[in-house]
């Protein structure tokens, strides 16, 4: 009964934030300096927004994994190309002590093709997959430093939900317990989360040069109230990291972008690792397939 509570109350309360945030934003468009923070607490004072319509494509490398994939068989490495577009906010504000500080904060749809084609030819057994993914980005923010001329470098942590259709072009080659598993993740569409964490310059509020580090997961069955549990866990986690952030922002706002990156970084990587062997952690399920890969890019802000 008490998580039904926690999933009744946690939505009205991100709308009542978001309800905050885009009133404090029309005030900050209009001239007015406004005040932001966590509920009555303010410990920014934004002087500039700059919002931009944006187009993202990235390329990179992929390493997928499965717990439970035996010795005998191992996946072949991917590469990839991904296009997102989606909105970009760049603040730029003030602490209450003075200090001054840079945030970003970037979203939106994208689609991504994943494939191990412009590898070697498959040999030692290796499972060569094809992979589609889409979904939605959200919450790509960060802080960082103001370079001068309308340009910045951000230290960002996001993360995406999104569905993938993984085809295993030589299924009919792997044997036992590892082709059922893969055939299961095969089958359909299968939803999944992931993080981020990346670094970007952007340059002249015009473009955005991107390199990012990706750890994603796919369920092989989505079993919604361990997931929404496990996400719960991990949504308080982070809430707590933004409130200790928070007070480096106030004390050592030159110091808070790279701590911010490495603390939410650091934070997900070690849920994601909880969550390679038992895919809603802390509770008992199967083991997920995973993803690690490389991100270079650039966005495009308009």
């Amino acid at each position: 009964m008490k998580i039904l509570v926690y999933f009744i109350v946690l939505p009205l309360l991100v709308v009542s934030l978001l309800a905050q945030e885009e009133e404090d934003t029309k005030n900050s468009e209009s001239g007015t300096e406004i005040n932001e923070g966590i509920f009555s607490k303010r410990i920014l004072k934004v002087k500039n927004i700059f919002k931009h319509p944006s187009i993202s494509i990235s390329f990179g490398l992929t390493s997928p994994s499965h717990y439970d994939v035996s010795s005998v068989n191992n996946f072949k490495n991917l590469n990839f190309a991904s296009i997102r577009l989606g909105h970009t906010r760049i603040k730029r504000a003030r602490t209450e002590n003075s200090g001054r500080i840079n945030q970003i904060d970037a979203s939106g749809v994208f689609l991504e093709n994943s494939s191990s084609k412009f590898f070697a030819p498959n040999t030692n057994g290796n499972i060569d997959l094809k992979i589609w993914r889409f979904g939605y980005k959200d919450g790509d923010d960060g802080y960082g430093y103001d370079l001068g001329k309308n340009s910045f470098l951000f230290f960002t942590h996001g993360s995406t939900l999104n569905w993938s259709k993984i085809d295993v072009s030589n299924l009919n080659q792997i044997i036992g317990k590892d082709s059922l598993l893969l055939s299961t993740l095969a089958e359909q569409i299968r939803f999944g989360n992931s993080f981020t964490s990346g670094i970007s310059l952007v340059l002249l509020n015009s473009i955005s040069l991107d390199f990012v580090y990706e750890r994603s997961i796919v369920y092989p069955g989505h079993k919604f109230w361990y997931w929404c549990g496990s996400m719960l866990i991990e949504g308080v986690a982070q809430f707590l990291m933004d409130e200790f952030i928070n007070k480096i922002i106030e004390s050592s706002p030159n110091a808070a972008p790279i701590v911010n990156a490495i603390l939410k970084g650091g934070l997900s990587y070690g849920i994601y690792e909880l969550r390679k062997s038992n895919m809603n952690w802390p509770f008992k399920t199967s083991a997920p397939f995973m993803n690690d890969g490389f991100k270079f890019g650039f966005t495009i802000l308009f």
